[in-house]
């Protein structure tokens, strides 16, 4: 049971943060006057659980998403974006901040130039997508939004607008791994150096009627690490990695009336710089990850989108081969590296209305992993007391056996309610 005191600090923490966030309009005002003004919202309430496959339960819990922009001239724009969180639980206090953006976008003509921190989005399919690999994302954020997980990488992204419809866009970034929980790692865990090499992509993108579609191929470094286990005499260790990615990719989408058709598909080729781990070579993998689906509108403000998706290994073990000591670690390693299978399928399911001249979101949605009988069901509500007043509340329920991706997560279950001011 909680203290009285431990009650009391998260009281002060909700109402002070709120405070701030209403006096953000005068300071908003203030910078204005010299070009600059701020945007965004700040967000306190509470949360069940954090997003760390801990035991924490119980916070109080306050994020801010401040933005800048400026543009000087028509040609030249600057752009910032940062996220501030603080969390109190019985566990103690936490603070972090991450500058999310930072970039300057220069305009000459056809051809465009894009420096600095930036979060690049890649693909067309529905919250699972092959192809999004240069952004990464901070997997432990207390946000109702999967897209506010993203973090910016330092990139240089040149543009050239080939034709009217098609656009032809480089990348070369520094590499910038994702953030993921820690509770549940191996103590015995080795982690390797940072990848120093850049990360490099090209990506052709066709864009008007009909038909959209973009290929692209990415040359880099995959932001989730990869674990092995080293056997050293009657034990051993964890050791964690990232592998190098060459991938090949394409998407497409087209709509008809209320219809709109979706389809995506990745292949990669891994390639691990743990020379230890297979007989002193270093293994390659081979990774295809395809979706395909469908969305509809229904009347004016409701919205049904399902998709089917597949992931197929090369070279895959069942722990199910390994005997006595081995077998565990082979479960271990799986539920480390999300994987289950040679061949997994699933699908996505997601519908949304909107109520009261769009001023009540609501919106269900699931993950259904076909092939190992794990899911991830999750409720989304968001009310617009005002212009600039929100409150909205969420769940997400994970569950599966526990060599499954959602059961070997289901310690992120969780459920929140939150007040917004938006400015």
């Amino acid at each position: 049971m909680k203290s009285t005191s431990l009650k009391a600090a998260h009281i002060f923490a909700m109402q002070g943060f709120l405070a701030t966030a209403l006096c953000l309009p005068d300071f908003a005002f203030a910078q204005e006057l010299s070009g600059l003004k701020p945007f965004g919202e700040c967000r306190t309430g509470y949360w069940s659980s954090t997003r760390n496959l801990d035991d924490v339960k119980d916070l109080s819990s306050s994020t801010c998403l401040l933005n800048w922009k400026l543009q000087p001239t028509e040609n030249l724009r600057f752009a910032v974006n940062t996220r501030l969180s603080q969390a109190f639980s019985s566990a103690g206090s936490s603070f972090r901040g991450r500058l999310r953006e930072a970039y300057i976008h220069a305009d000459f003509g056809d051809v465009s130039l894009k420096l600095g921190r930036q979060i690049v989005v890649w693909g067309r399919s529905d919250r699972v997508s092959p192809t999004d690999v240069l952004s990464s994302r901070d997997f432990t954020a207390r946000v109702p939004d999967d897209d506010e997980q993203r973090n910016g990488n330092d990139l240089a992204v040149l543009r050239w607008q080939a034709f009217s419809d098609i656009a032809v866009t480089g990348y070369v970034g520094r590499f910038e791994p994702h953030i993921i929980p820690v509770a549940s790692l191996p103590g015995n865990l080795v982690i390797s150096a940072k990848p120093q090499r850049p990360d490099y992509a090209i990506k052709i993108d066709r864009t008007g009627e009909g038909v959209d579609f973009s290929v692209s191929y990415f040359d880099g470094f995959d932001k989730a690490p990869r674990y092995n286990f080293i056997q050293s005499g009657l034990s051993g260790s964890f050791l964690s990695q990232h592998e190098r990615v060459q991938m090949a990719g394409a998407d497409v989408a087209t709509s008809k009336g209320r219809w709109t058709f979706r389809g995506e598909a990745a292949a990669f080729k891994m390639t691990s710089s743990c020379v230890q781990c297979q007989g002193g070579t270093a293994p390659s993998r081979k990774i295809q990850r395809a979706v395909a689906g469908v969305d509809r509108d229904f009347l004016d403000t409701a919205n049904v989108n399902l998709q089917l998706f597949i992931i197929k290994r090369a070279g895959y073990t069942d722990p199910a081969s390994f005997q006595g000591a081995q077998k565990p670690v082979a479960e271990g390693l799986n539920r480390l590296n999300g994987e289950f299978g040679a061949i997994e399928r699933g699908l996505t399911l997601r519908v949304s209305e909107r109520f009261f001249n769009e001023l009540l979101k609501v919106e269900a949605s699931g993950i259904f992993d076909l092939s190992n009988s794990s899911h991830l069901l999750r409720a989304r509500a968001s009310y617009a007391v005002s212009d600039h007043i929100k409150l909205s509340a969420g769940v997400d329920g994970l569950k599966g056996k526990a060599q499954s991706f959602f059961g070997s997560r289901k310690k992120n279950s969780a459920a929140f309610v939150e007040l917004a001011w938006i400015f």
